[in-house]
């Protein structure tokens, strides 16, 4: 899900070393601000049969707030409380499209997590359980990316988050809630923004359950094709690949959809995989990671010149990332906008000066573009 880089079997076996209490350190070994290390304890390690280690955010006495995809269309979850002790919570059923969920439960009585509601633009810090231990943890900071202004939009950011911290919490430097974290790696990180919490609110209760079930288990069958197709080597048979697309088509959610067009990418099914992330990009068009995929897609397919615009924007957000400045200097070049491929080597001499030498000299030699390329 989102951090897909460690398997359940690893997390399952991570898990079994959680000690009995898994609560947040004290505050006497904390060195960030006070807010942030107060925040710790509104946030809990939590566990259930499909996802065995994640994170959830008190919002309220007897609620918090974690991400559909370690729920997926289960009732329940286990929740560690601040003093080691378990109690089962409830999950709340909900329309809402995103990756986050309630959950109702009968915590003990620490504090809820205060909302953000200036707009901090950051630097942010995540909290949530470390994969190791189960400790509540919090993690070095960094800068916001961007926040989207489209519905459902993802808050972008590079502060430091790993697996275990799925469901926590991204705060600002006051402790307070600017969003829930949902997926990361690479520095490149997402979490579903603070704002959303009212649109989900309203799109849940009883009344939601029927809808609540079927997104539930959209979620849980994209899940299971995108690990069937980590098994299979070489192209994906026909069947699979049109399995695997309907599925995380079906959940509606941007992120899902990316891990199917990320498969079919792996699979050498390009043109596949660009459909899909143009889908995920309908959704969330000014999403980083997703553009991110989509370039290197295309890049594959050699469809350069649809590249340049994207490598534009995105060199706005995040010029120190070496793959895109690779794909300024490649695509400016062979999709005819020199001045991208300049920008490119500058952004290489600027932020890689070890290969600075090498992007010049590509961008004044004469190699031709490779052909495009054709795939299911």
């Amino acid at each position: 899900m989102g951090f897909r880089k460690v398997s359940k079997s690893m997390l399952l076996s991570a898990a079994l070393l959680v000690p009995v209490a898994a609560s947040a350190q004290s505050q006497s070994d904390c060195p960030y601000a006070a807010g942030v290390c107060a925040a710790r304890a509104s946030v809990f390690a939590i566990s259930t049969d499909y996802y065995p280690l994640g994170s959830a955010v008190r919002i309220a006495p007897d609620r918090l707030v974690t991400n559909r995809h370690l729920v997926v269309d289960l009732a329940e979850v286990e929740i560690v409380r601040t003093d080691g002790s378990k109690v089962v919570g409830t999950i709340i059923p909900t329309s809402y499209p995103g990756d986050l969920v309630l959950i109702e439960a009968d915590l003990d009585d620490g504090p809820s997590i205060s909302l953000d509601d200036d707009d901090d633009t950051g630097p942010y810090q995540a909290i949530g359980a470390e994969i190791a231990t189960g400790e509540i943890r919090i993690y070095p900071s960094g800068r916001r990316t961007l926040l989207g202004n489209t519905v459902g939009a993802r808050l972008h950011h590079q502060a430091y988050s790993q697996p275990g911290n799925s469901g926590g919490a991204l705060v600002d430097g006051e402790g307070e809630l600017v969003g829930v974290i949902a997926s990361g790696g690479q520095g490149m990180n997402e979490a579903v923004p603070v704002r959303e919490l009212t649109r989900l609110q309203n799109m849940s209760g009883p009344g939601h359950d029927p809808e609540s079930r079927r997104i539930g288990l959209a979620f849980r069958g994209c899940d299971q094709m995108v690990e069937e197709t980590k098994g299979i080597t070489g192209p994906l048979p026909v069947t699979i690949l049109s399995e695997l697309q309907q599925a995380c088509l079906d959940t509606g959610n941007r992120q899902m959809i990316d891990l199917a067009a990320t498969e079919a990418g792996r699979h050498g099914a390009y043109e596949s995989s660009a459909r899909l992330f143009e889908a995920s990009l309908e959704i969330e068009p000014e999403a980083v990671k997703t553009r991110l995929g989509y370039l290197t897609t295309l890049h594959l397919l050699g469809r350069y010149e649809e590249e340049v615009p994207i490598v534009r924007a995105l060199l706005d957000l995040i010029p120190e990332e070496p793959m895109l400045q690779r794909f300024a200097v490649q695509a400016g070049k062979w999709g005819g906008d020199l001045a991208l491929a300049e920008r490119g080597v500058a952004l290489v001499r600027e932020h890689n000066p070890q290969m600075a030498e090498a992007a010049q000299r590509f961008l004044d030699a004469d190699i031709p573009a490779p052909p495009q390329r054709r795939s299911q």
